[in-house]
């Protein structure tokens, strides 16, 4: 099960959006926000839906860039990701 550790960087402006959208999407949680820094946490079955949850992220509006800042996915053995 991937478990990863991201910043979601948007503007002060749209961060409340953000927040919000990441919020309601399943496997995600926000951990905290800062200025237009928010940390996010993702845990999701498989390595393919982990790098969707991530895809969604950065089309939300407002996002300029999403970072990976931990990932764990010892016990995912050979999943291929396209």
């Amino acid at each position: 099960m991937p478990i990863s550790s991201l910043i979601v960087r948007s503007g002060e402006d749209t961060v409340d959006a953000v927040v919000q959208a990441i919020g309601q999407m399943p496997g995600a949680s926000v951990v905290e926000v800062q200025g237009g820094a928010v940390a996010a946490l993702t845990e999701t079955d498989d390595k393919i839906q982990d790098k969707a949850l991530w895809d969604r992220m950065e089309q939300l509006p407002g996002v300029v860039k999403v970072d990976l800042i931990y990932h764990n996915f010892e016990d995912v053995i050979r999943e291929p990701v396209s």
